[in-house]
């Protein structure tokens, strides 16, 4: 994101024994446009939307949504705390995760474990979406946090976030544009 580019180091703190049970807000309050803390993996965005918190809401987690802007990938699940969030391409389910916190529309706190075989055996992390209106715009937070040391999940994920938060900007963006 040409806009988002800034890189900036996130200050440290300790992380508790069980990182992914700690409290989900306390890790999606940072005002940081594009972070990625290399010595803590950590990779932390936030993008403005012009949208509704509904309308950003239902592109996180609508199947048919998530595939307009994620390579094709649809993301599954009923949507309540304890349950599982399905990545599916082609029918394959390539990541499973378990949701800890949700509060509609305003945030989404879930495990994250990718299937791949490049990545089995890592320890899950965890993503905190968190939105809040501002004006016309949605802030859209994004926090991954808690990988495994060296974790490959981490060296995929510190840029390709920035590639799907871009894609969901623009898909929302041209749906809400007033007509002329």
């Amino acid at each position: 994101l040409p806009n988002m580019t800034r890189t900036t180091c996130l200050p440290r703190r300790p992380k508790p024994s069980s990182a992914l049970a700690s409290p989900p807000y306390r890790h999606c309050e940072r005002r940081i446009l594009w972070a990625r803390d290399m010595a803590e993996q950590v990779v932390a965005a936030l993008i403005r939307i012009r949208s509704a918190p509904e309308e950003v809401w239902a592109a996180l987690t609508s199947a048919e949504m998530t595939a307009r802007y994620w390579g094709g990938m649809r993301i599954e699940s009923n949507w309540s705390r304890g349950s599982e969030i399905r990545y599916r391409r082609d029918g394959v389910v390539t990541d499973l995760h378990t949701i800890l916190h949700i509060d509609p529309p305003w945030c989404l706190v879930h495990t994250f474990q990718p299937l791949l075989v490049d990545f089995k055996g890592e320890a899950p992390s965890r993503v905190c979406w968190r939105l809040r209106r501002d004006s016309q715009y949605v802030e859209l937070r994004l926090r991954h946090d808690c990988f495994a040391p060296d974790s490959q999940v981490y060296v995929a994920c510190r840029d390709g976030w920035a590639k799907i938060l871009g894609d969901l900007k623009t898909v929302l963006e041209s749906e809400n544009r007033p007509v002329e």
